[in-house]
């Protein structure tokens, strides 16, 4: 993790990994339906209510390539630096994101 992400965390931080999100080409790029949003938002959505119950404090998720870093951004997680793939978002913020209603 980046090291302004370790203020305010324990040093061994309970996280959620995402791992790949992904949809049939077919359905990439839906502005009607938003399925990739859609996807990603039920995946929020359980990890907080989860977390809610039995903790963790970081939601991470894999890109499945560069160009998904920029649309995990636009979502709110932040990269974790040098040339992964890898990104972060706090549960906090996962939950302010969906009370928002922000797509």
């Amino acid at each position: 993790m980046p090291k302004p992400l370790h203020r305010n965390l324990l040093r061994s931080t309970p996280a959620w990994l995402l791992a790949k999100l992904a949809l049939d080409q077919s359905l990439r790029g839906d502005k009607e339906h938003q399925w990739g949003w859609q996807l990603l938002r039920a995946a929020l959505e359980t990890i907080v209510e989860a977390a809610a119950m039995g903790g963790g404090q970081v939601i991470v998720v894999d890109a499945d390539n560069p160009g998904l870093i920029g649309w995990y951004s636009r979502h709110g997680f932040k990269a974790t630096g040098g040339e992964s793939l890898r990104l972060y978002m706090k549960v906090a913020t996962a939950h302010k994101y969906l009370a928002d209603g922000q797509e």
